[in-house]
């Protein structure tokens, strides 16, 4: 049991080390190659796992293999664009100025069907809204509107605006964020001060947040 344990543990940390090393691309959408990688981890991961007789070096060279053909693939796919075409289907275009390609629908076996429903996720109920969707490699479809049904931007308005950047929490339940007061220009006093502004004490509040603008968000436990 302990010698199980032990393996298991070892496992984990080894795929966070190398699924690490393999990049963020790897967490967000996966394409075809990223796929076929991730499940032959798991795979191997498992047969390290309940197999006590094998050494955990069957499941460890061949992880690391996996790894490095990950990232040279990646590499070849930034130099050599055809080569990426080998890996993974090239994205297509199955709306174009709100009408459908039913010949790229076929080549991409995808159905009217599942094809609105993915506009009416995105708030289209209507064909004609789409000026391009476009079935990207990992099986998303991403969607561009026509300029006349999408949202007037400030600049079109002829409104000036002000760019506040995004909220980041720079205190949460006593803990300061000196990674992210440093990239804001802040430090742990102006925190404080923002704290005590409020009439309220670091042992009260939950968290603070601010953007780059000085927008400061205090919350109380």
């Amino acid at each position: 049991m302990l010698t199980l344990l032990i393996r298991t543990v070892l496992t984990y940390f080894f795929l966070i080390f190398v699924m690490r090393l393999m990049g963020k691309r790897q967490l967000g959408e996966l394409e075809m190659n990223d796929l076929v990688i991730t499940l032959l981890l798991s795979e191997i991961a498992t047969v390290a796992l309940v197999d006590p007789s094998k050494s955990i070096l069957h499941a460890v060279i061949p992880v690391i293999t996996l790894a490095v053909l990950e990232v040279l693939t990646s590499y070849l796919s930034l130099k050599f664009p055809k080569f990426k075409n080998v890996l993974s289907p090239t994205p297509a275009i199955v709306i174009h100025n709100g009408t459908i390609d039913r010949r790229q629908m076929q080549k991409a076996r995808l159905s009217l069907d599942e094809l609105m429903c993915e506009l009416r996720q995105k708030e289209i109920s209507d064909v004609g809204q789409v000026q391009y969707a476009i079935m990207e490699s990992s099986g998303k479809i991403s969607v561009i509107k026509k300029a006349s049904d999408s949202p007037p931007t400030s600049a079109q308005l002829g409104i000036q605006s002000t760019e506040t950047g995004m909220m980041r929490t720079v205190f949460c339940d006593g803990i300061y964020a000196d990674k992210t007061l440093r990239a804001l220009g802040r430090d742990r006093n102006w925190v404080n001060k923002q704290i005590k502004a409020r009439g309220l004490t670091r042992d009260t509040v939950f968290f603070v947040m601010a953007d780059d603008a000085g927008n400061v968000r205090i919350q109380e436990k």
